[in-house]
């Protein structure tokens, strides 16, 4: 929980470093590690010399745990802005920090003429085909690669160190208490044929094996020294600051303290550069589910490496490669058209991939929804419908891996759960008898991969209407981007069984699934989404799952469910457009329920519908446009939806736009990630794109200008949803007071939970500004980008970074009077077999109502096709038949379009 006073969290976190299921260490902006959980610890941080269930803010994190730096001629400095008393430390402002996750990259001030700067990093490799089950993306550890420049006219020592504290026997589990248990724990140098370094072990079993590991620091230049087991006291022998701030070398000195540091030392002649890697690796490799039955899954590093010592060796010698690797991807979208500050919030905003995962020896992943606020809840299929990007684009195999635990957990024939009460709308009391047959779990476990808790909430988690819709729409992204048909095939059957479940929750014959109040979908908090009945978010997600199983069906050449999804369809339609649109409103209703008099009598009594304008009102509508189904309802009522929105949630706000707006105008607070896409991608696709684009830019502006903790990024933006937030007994002048009444139009303060899986919902940017969809499957390709003013439709051509699961590439576009040149290019081909496709679409361009239009098709500068073309003017839909090969980096379709207006 966080209690927040209207400041900024400026170091409450940093870039964490790390790899996919390894744990993390925050390294911040004043040079501090905190919020450590290398040791399988997610839900009980490290932030100080334990592990704590409560979020621990202090000015020097994790006792006795930096990085320095001694100039011959200078001094030594402590290179972080708190350490222990007497040590010489930086001043913040000294210290220029930059966080491109997983990198930050630090500049220090200079020290008698010699420069120092810093690139942190953990490997992260978005090229990987995931033949190896993504090694290098798992790595358990961080390189800090000091880059050093004698700038003088005269030869300099110049060294650096890192001093770090044993945390083995640190943390905890959801259902149980935090252990602290350093018993045994010891610091030793070691040396052997292809080790010299400190390790950090311990001489005892912990209370919990899930705790048990080892750390290991080296370094790959300069003459190495160190101090194994020192405690603070300066002056003392034993003391670290005394020994380097002398002379730049430690003395060797071994006790039992739990601190140990290594410096490295070299000298630099006038005008000579050299980098100095040190690394920190760990190794906990026994993840054990938090059940009684205790499961034991590993962890996937240790397919790879047998300890601490191992990881470090194999990252010093592969540390350039990899960097390159991650300067590879970041290059392509810092390099790019987009505007640097989307480019830095895209590459920000994944940090899920490393701070929330989980991935077993067998190599089944899922990401935990935040921690340690939600206990260890993984999965979340609602939430990972907005944040699956990274890992379908850039991890097939991870997302398949998750994808297959929703699927493999879904309620059948045989499940315990399969029958349950639920909310009965002829009595408006929960005594119906309810099949839950074809239910999809809202997550797979919480610290365990056993199976969502269907009994949690009094089931009723498992039953929101929502989680059958996002589960049938994400495995559908999957199988057309990675053109798996395999997974086709095994998800094919659950998809049926998923929709007809959706059916069963439609209680008054509208085609929509209803809904009976609080908590009854993803929007679940209780005071602002007590929503009943038929909700167009649920009805809209329900059009756009339908048509993907009847693209399914249509590819398995099933045609009677394909009639059967086109039927159910055409009620939600009606449903959608005659019962849950105002006219008197300009948008959709946030629900309408008819069946509304019986529940007077009941625990729920409430009215018949509620006019507030909800920001997720269409959310169905982007997945259409994601995967290029044209409208699922009437465009006319889609756009004056969107710009509803726009003129109540997003405009009056001066950063998040509001989840509601309620009818006399107040405000409720931003969940961002679901207003990235359910509304601002939603606008762009349509006329709305400068709109759409600002509202990234002004939750951009709230999380790394305001909050400047980008890193944790919470759900929740703004008090006045979660009043337990606020501290108590507030003064009657207080700021906060305003917001408990909803008076603040801002939604700038980060409130609830940190560290949210949803954050790389930003992803899906690229695709809609380029235009970009896919079908492996159908061998369908579609570009037709939609540009903001603040990129620019002019002559020169825009160039826009698109990753999919087999290859990366670059869209082009360039905008001439009566003509457009689009073209898309392979920048890194991933994919172990040629990409065939059939078809090119793209789109006329927004106000062009062209008499004639030709169009010109290049592939590899061949001239395929010269043509006229008559488009599709409701879905503006230019297609053109083509068959062409992608197989290699550098092949290139391109489409000339010229009209005669």
């Amino acid at each position: 929980m966080i209690k927040h006073t209207g400041r900024n969290r400026l170091n409450h976190s940093g870039v964490p470093l790390g790899g996919i299921g390894t744990g993390k260490i925050d390294f911040c902006p004043n040079g501090k590690f905190t919020n450590v959980t290398t040791n399988n610890n997610a839900v009980a941080h490290i932030c100080v010399d334990k592990a704590t269930s409560e979020y621990v803010v202090t000015p020097q994190g994790i006792p006795g745990a930096f990085l320095a730096c001694f100039v011959e001629g200078y001094g030594a400095r402590i290179l972080k802005t708190h350490s222990f008393e007497g040590y010489g430390t930086l001043k913040r402002k000294e210290i220029r920090y930059q966080g491109l996750f997983p990198r930050a990259l630090v500049r220090y001030p200079e020290m008698a003429g010699v420069s120092v700067e810093l690139e942190a990093f953990s490997s992260l490799q978005l090229d990987d085909d995931g033949s190896n089950h993504y090694k290098d993306s798992s790595l358990p550890a961080a390189v800090f690669l000091f880059r050093l420049k004698n700038n003088l006219t005269a030869r300099r020592q110049i060294s650096v160190a890192m001093s770090w504290r044993n945390l083995t026997g640190l943390g905890g589990y959801p259902r149980g208490c935090t252990i602290n248990d350093l018993r045994g724990n010891y610091v030793s140098f070691e040396v052997d044929d292809d080790w010299q370094g400190l390790w950090f072990g311990s001489k005892r079993r912990k209370v919990d094996p899930r705790f048990e590991g080892n750390y290991a620091l080296t370094a790959g230049g300069g003459e190495m020294t160190y101090m194994a087991g020192w405690s603070p006291g300066v002056g003392n022998e034993s003391d670290f600051w005394t020994v380097f701030s002398r002379d730049g070398r430690l003395n060797g000195f071994c006790g039992k303290g739990q601190l140990g540091a290594i410096c490295a030392s070299v000298w630099l002649e006038p005008g000579e550069t050299q980098e100095i890697p040190i690394v920190l690796a760990w190794y906990f490799p026994n993840l054990i589910g938090d059940t009684d039955e205790r499961p034991y899954y590993g962890t996937a590093y240790s397919n790879w490496f047998k300890d601490s010592k191992e990881v470090a060796c194999y990252l010093l010698d592969n540390y350039p490669r990899l960097l390159e690797g991650i300067w590879a991807w970041q290059n392509a979208l810092l390099n790019s058209s987009l505007p640097r500050w989307l480019a830095i919030k895209c590459i920000t905003d994944i940090f899920p991939i490393v701070a929330n995962s989980f991935y077993t020896k067998d190599f089944r992943f899922s990401i935990l929804e935040a921690h340690p606020s939600m206990s260890g809840c993984l999965g979340t299929i609602d939430q990972r419908a907005a944040s699956n990007s990274i890992y379908t684009m850039c991890f097939p195999e991870l997302c398949k891996s998750e994808l297959s635990l929703f699927a493999n957990q879904q309620i059948t024939e045989d499940n315990p759960y399969r029958f349950g009460k639920h909310w009965n709308f002829k009595t408006g009391k929960k005594d119906l008898d309810f099949d839950n047959k074809g239910a999809i779990r809202h997550e797979v476990g919480w610290d365990h991969l056993e199976g969502g808790d269907f009994g949690r909430k009094e089931n009723a988690q498992t039953q929101w209407p929502d989680l059958a819709t996002v589960f049938v729409l994400q495995c559908y992204e999957y199988i057309i981007w990675s053109g798996d048909r395999d997974f086709l095939d095994f998800v094919y059957p659950k998809v049926k069984l998923a929709l007809e479940y959706e059916s069963r929750l439609d209680q008054n014959g509208d085609g929509v699934a209803d809904l009976w109040g609080p908590g009854t979908c993803t929007f679940d908090n209780p005071i602002d989404y007590p929503m009943y009945g038929a909700s167009p978010f649920i009805a809209s997600l329900h059009l756009a799952a339908l048509e993907a199983a009847r693209q399914m069906a249509l590819l398995k050449g099933d045609q009677q469910y394909v009639s059967l999804c086109e039927a159910q369809a055409a009620k939600i339609r009606e449903t959608m457009e005659m019962t849950l649109w105002s006219d008197q409103l300009q948008h959709f209703y946030l629900w309408y329920d008819n069946l509304y008099e019986n529940w007077k009598t009941g625990p729920r009594p409430h009215e018949s519908c509620a006019e507030s304008n909800f920001i997720a009102q269409v959310a169905g509508q982007w997945f259409a446009h994601l995967f290029n189904f044209g409208y699922l309802f009437d465009p006319t009522k889609l756009r004056k939806a969107l710009k509803a929105i726009k003129e109540q949630n997003h405009l009056p706000v001066q950063y998040c736009p509001a989840n509601v707006v309620l009818p006399d105008g107040r405000i409720t607070s931003s969940w961002p990630y679901y207003a990235e896409v359910y509304y601002a991608i939603n606008s762009m696709y349509e006329d709305e794109i400068d709109a759409g684009f600002d509202c990234f830019r002004r939750i951009y502006e709230a999380m790394h200008k305001l909050d400047k903790s980008p890193w944790d990024a919470p759900l929740g933006w703004d008090y006045h949803l979660y009043p337990g937030n606020l501290p108590k007994n507030l003064p009657t002048k207080s700021r906060l007071r305003d917001l408990l009444h909803c008076t603040d139009k801002a939604n700038r303060y980060a409130t609830w939970g940190r560290w949210y899986m949803s954050n790389p919902a930003s992803w899906f940017i690229l695709p809609a500004l380029s235009g970009f969809s896919i079908n492996l499957l159908q061998g369908e390709i579609v570009i037709a980008p939609n540009l903001p003013k603040a990129i620019g439709r002019g002559k020169k051509a825009k160039q826009l970074p698109i990753f999919m699961p087999q290859f990366w590439g670059s869209v082009s576009y360039e905008e001439r009077e009566n003509r457009v040149r689009i073209g898309f290019e392979l920048t890194r081909f991933i994919g172990k077999v040629p990409l065939m496709f059939k078809r090119f679409i793209t789109k006329i361009p927004r106000g062009v109502q062209p008499e004639e239009l030709i169009a010109r098709v290049f592939v590899n500068e061949k001239e395929l096709i010269y043509q006229k073309i008559e488009p599709d003017f409701e879905t503006r839909n230019v297609r053109i038949e083509v068959p062409f090969t992608f197989e290699q980096k550098g092949d290139r379709i391109e489409c000339v379009l010229r009209w005669r207006s």
